[in-house]
């Protein structure tokens, strides 16, 4: 029950509430500098597209760390990782929640017309990939070693092969890795 919660708790927070504050941020930043708003329909919909492909990821990403006995991440206020998940979208990347985040919120600053937001997005990964490489990869190396050492040398950090995506869009089966072509 705890880990459902914790779940849901950071998927709405990732999802809905960041999100928001960065778009007032981002609205703010415009209103104040007294940029003009950018919106279109052809941006709408990419942005929509965007939103709809992130989300996906970050979701992919939370039910494959569960589906495959991970049960956490090294990031200090939730329970490390029982197990190195290198199945389903964590054999396409190694920070699909990272990536989905950053599509998510670039979508949204599309989708609303507020390309500031889109800064902001890029500024986000780039302070999570430092909390990554500085705090998280030295974590995950010594609780894994070897096996950690091999996923990096075969699993894009961050922007996966599109085909082995494309193929986690599809049912996994248990214990099999999605690397790909």
């Amino acid at each position: 029950m705890k880990r459902a919660l914790l779940f849901i708790g950071h998927f709405i927070f990732f999802t809905i509430v960041f999100p928001s504050i960065l778009y007032v941020i981002a609205y703010s930043v415009r209103s104040v500098a007294g940029l003009s708003y950018y919106g279109n329909s052809i941006m709408s919909i990419l942005g929509l597209s965007l939103v709809i492909i992130g989300v996906w990821m970050m979701l992919r990403a939370e039910i494959d760390m569960y589906r495959y006995g991970g049960s956490g991440t090294p990031i200090p206020f939730y329970s490390p990782p029982q197990r190195l998940v290198k199945e389903g979208i964590y054999g396409c990347t190694r920070n699909p929640m990272y990536l989905g985040t950053t599509i998510e919120y670039v979508g949204i600053g599309l989708h609303m017309g507020e390309y500031i937001m889109i800064i902001l997005a890029f500024i986000i990964l780039s302070l999570a990939m430092m909390l990554y490489l500085k705090y998280e990869v030295p974590f995950l190396s010594r609780r894994f070693g070897d096996e950690f050492n091999e996923y990096v040398s075969s699993t894009p950090l961050l922007l996966p092969n599109l085909g082995c995506v494309l193929r986690s869009f599809l049912p996994s089966r248990r214990g099999g890795s999605r690397k790909g072509a």
